[in-house]
């Protein structure tokens, strides 16, 4: 029996003739591509105590990965307070003033990587109330209210 088969135009071609154009087609349809970031993460302020969630929005070749990082150098990983560290949405939960900083994500995939932008996250302390005497000491980095009540906002200045 002969090596031809019928394609959708019922025409008969030779069989390994049109495997090469088929992978070639598939190939141009689906080009390999790097990550591109299409949405980054957004700077955030959050009350101590509370939770806090960083996203990004990544396209490119799957399987794309994620790496969170906290000023750059501190590799993330999931366990106690933090989730998502290896995907697309980072969440911390009982936000405390040392998580402070400057977070941003690596997304990778075979062909590349694309870092994100940062994100500053600042961290407002609980409210204490001060007496007059003590405004002194509170010179920066405190916001008061008519009732002399202070919230002291943590952050990292570069």
């Amino acid at each position: 029996m002969n090596s031809m088969f019928a394609t959708r135009s019922m025409n008969l071609v030779p069989q390994g003739l049109t495997l090469v154009c088929l992978l070639s087609a598939a190939l141009m349809t689906h080009a390999q591509e790097a990550p591109t970031i299409t949405t980054q993460p957004t700077n955030q302020a959050v009350v101590m105590d509370t939770d806090v969630t960083f996203s990004v929005v990544a396209t490119g070749t799957e399987p794309l990965t994620y790496q969170w990082l906290l000023n750059g150098t501190n590799i993330l990983a999931d366990g106690g307070r933090i989730t998502g560290s290896t995907s697309s949405s980072l969440t911390i939960s009982n936000v405390q003033v040392r998580d402070a900083g400057g977070y941003l994500v690596v997304v990778s995939n075979a062909i590349g990587s694309a870092t994100s932008q940062v994100a500053v996250l600042r961290i407002w302390i609980h409210s204490a109330t001060l007496f007059s005497e003590d405004f002194e000491s509170y010179a920066s980095g405190i916001y008061l209210s008519r009732n002399y009540s202070v919230a002291k906002l943590a952050t990292v200045w570069k």
